[in-house]
């Protein structure tokens, strides 16, 4: 019997300047992942997994997060950015009819869009990048 794995928005890239993560990660799942950084792997063991549960994902823990949160206070440090479909409702001028808008939100953009947000329509967390430089100045 072939086993399939659903692997979309699950992957590490590296450039000059960032570290990108896809969100449907599980904080244990990035923990084992060899691509990513050891820095990474060490902030998640330190900091998230105090309040988090391993079996987490990152997009779900994202979405939670609340502003006296130390994850919160964490990501914020890392300078992460998230990319992120929102529900938008049709507005008779750009917006024609009801569908999910992609866009780039920091961690304080990202918290007001997560209070905002109708329950059945929730955003949806595609992908989260640090600064390299923000992850060395983090002390462990």
């Amino acid at each position: 019997m072939r086993q399939t794995r659903y692997e979309d928005y699950k992957y590490v890239i590296q450039d000059l300047t960032h570290v990108y993560v896809g969100a449907r990660y599980t904080y244990e799942e990035l923990q084992k992942c060899d691509e990513a950084p050891f820095k990474l792997r060490a902030i998640i063991a330190q900091y998230m997994l105090r309040e988090a549960d391993p079996s987490l994902s990152v997009a779900e823990h994202l979405l939670r997060l609340r502003d006296s949160d130390l994850s919160y206070m964490v990501y914020k440090q890392l300078k992460t950015r998230c990319k992120v479909h929102e529900w938008k409702e049709p507005d008779g001028r750009k917006i024609r009819e009801a569908c999910y808008v992609g866009g780039l939100y920091d961690m304080d953009g990202l918290r007001a869009l997560a209070d905002r947000a109708p329950q059945e329509h929730p955003p949806i967390l595609e992908e989260i990048s640090f600064k390299k430089l923000a992850m060395m100045a983090v002390s462990l």
